[in-house]
């Protein structure tokens, strides 16, 4: 390189860009970095349920963040709204934009530890507890052996409780008073003093089409009035089950009533002679 004719800053600069007899090379800088995400609340044991926002100080950075300890990358959660956390979590998060290198992962810990819920006052009468109504079917299935029972086949979703959205809901789910007196001590926990269920007697036992709405999954479609349907209780059609959930649940200090309707039957006019009533 010849800089004798070239003004001499012109030609420091061109000396320090350009090795002399060299091939024109030039040096990059290396690309900023973006600034760590900051977390809206702290690290720490909280009482509480927690609202954290993360939140960066390079202008148009997006945020990406990780709740189960793992590295964040690129491809991990978007931030885009606030994490709620409540339970122990620890939420690690990565800054990244076009030109930058991305930031230093940001972490931090938070432990939740929510108070007991306060114990309730045991009911020891009706007027200070609440009434919970319960249709039958679709509470709870406490015995299985009844789903699909002999005397009236094919009337029984399995899909019910497992998958309510792909479910038939004229059809049975499965729901029984085996399954209500199993769920005697939840429903005291909430200050249960009487539970109000749906009609537990023998309905009928075809399928009454889908104009008809199918089933007597409800219970208000009798046939006899005087036994308890086999998809609630047994194949016998007994007492037994109810009797069962009457007595726990009087142990329990909770009342049971039961909707009766006795003022009509069923869309087919199905049924058998009833010892007490004739044919309903």
């Amino acid at each position: 390189m010849h800089c004798d004719k070239t003004p001499f800053v012109l030609c420091l600069v061109t000396v320090m860009l350009t090795a002399c007899g060299g091939g024109g090379s030039t040096s990059s800088l290396p690309a900023p970095q973006v600034a760590m995400p900051s977390f809206s609340v702290g690290a720490g044991t909280y009482t509480t349920l927690q609202s954290v926002a993360i939140s960066d100080s390079t202008a148009g950075a997006t945020i990406h963040y990780t709740t189960g300890g793992s590295v964040p990358t690129a491809s991990s959660i978007l931030y885009t709204a606030p994490i709620l956390v409540a339970t122990n979590t620890t939420i690690r998060a990565l800054a990244a934009d076009s030109g930058y290198t991305d930031s230093s992962v940001a972490s931090a810990t938070y432990i939740i530890h929510l108070p007991a819920a306060p114990p309730i006052a045991a009911v020891t009468d009706i007027h200070q507890g609440l009434i919970y109504q319960i249709v039958t079917d679709r509470f709870f299935d406490g015995d299985t052996s009844n789903d699909n029972p002999p005397g009236s086949p094919g009337l029984f979703d399995a899909n019910g409780f497992a998958n309510s959205a792909e479910a038939d809901w004229n059809l049975y789910w499965g729901g029984d008073l085996a399954g209500i007196q199993q769920k005697l001590g939840y429903l005291k926990s909430m200050g249960t003093a009487g539970i109000w269920i749906s009609p537990p007697v023998d309905n009928i036992r075809v399928n009454a089409g889908s104009s008809n709405g199918e089933t007597g999954y409800h219970g208000y479609w009798p046939r006899d009035m005087m036994r308890i349907d086999e998809h609630f209780g047994d194949d016998a059609n007994s007492w037994t089950a109810f009797d069962s959930l009457v007595a726990a649940a009087h142990a329990d200090g909770i009342k049971v009533f039961v909707d009766f309707v006795a003022n009509h039957t069923n869309p087919i006019g199905a049924g058998i002679a009833s010892p007490c009533c004739g044919r309903v």
